[in-house]
């Protein structure tokens, strides 16, 4: 099945070797959303510009593999490179008690502590971030169809400061046949959509024009 192609979304970042992609609806197309080449390629993270009246958007899409950590690790050795990022969000795979309960229990299994520490340093100090999950409910994000595993967080959202943004939204009963959970959340943010020229039927300026097309 071509899950690329949709009548209301260009898809960025597609490719065979790629682990990510990222869907704009069409009506943002006026802002010219591209995928932005980062120093270093890894298959796991997209960088996604576009142009709004402020300027320069930048957005990280991540995939982080739980076995060989490369997303996170990429982003730590090139963050020096990175241009300002408005947010940061994926599934980063790894556990940590900053946003994640069960992590906070007595005798609770600790993995990955070093990659939890370089993740935040690079959101929070790097990137200067803040984590936009719901850090005091902590609602699972990961969910497995094995019943015997707990379910945790693993899918995170970053976002900068100065944007105006609730706690991001797990939509549990939405994640049908996954383990993973859709997040949802918003941003303040606004297309900018120019307002369209409209010449009255029949008016001066209606006849102007087309006097003007027929001397092309």
């Amino acid at each position: 099945e071509n899950t690329t192609a949709h009548r209301n979304f260009v898809c960025l970042g597609a490719t065979e070797n790629t682990r990510v992609c990222t869907f704009i609806n069409k009506r943002w197309a006026h802002t010219a959303p591209r995928v932005r080449p980062l120093k270093g390629v890894c298959r796991d993270v997209l960088c996604v510009t576009m142009n709004l009246s402020t300027g320069e958007f930048n957005f990280l899409n991540v995939y982080n593999d739980s076995k060989t950590q490369e997303g996170v690790r990429f982003l730590s050795e090139q963050a020096e490179t990175l241009p300002d990022t408005a947010f940061m969000a994926g599934d980063f795979n790894i556990r940590h008690e900053k946003w994640d309960a069960l992590q906070r229990e007595p005798g609770a299994e600790r993995r990955l502590v070093a990659q939890a520490e370089s993740l935040i340093t690079l959101a929070e100090i790097d990137l200067m971030l803040q984590l936009n999950n719901d850090t005091t409910r902590c609602p699972a994000t990961w969910i497995s169809n094995d019943l015997s595993k707990r379910p945790g967080v693993l899918d995170l959202v970053w976002t900068a400061p100065a944007l105006t943004c609730e706690y991001a939204k797990v939509l549990e009963k939405e994640k049908l046949k996954s383990d993973h959970c859709p997040l949802m959340w918003e941003l303040s943010i606004s297309p900018d959509i120019p307002s369209r020229f409209h010449i009255p039927r029949g008016s001066t300026e209606g006849a102007k024009f087309i006097e003007q097309c027929q001397d092309l």
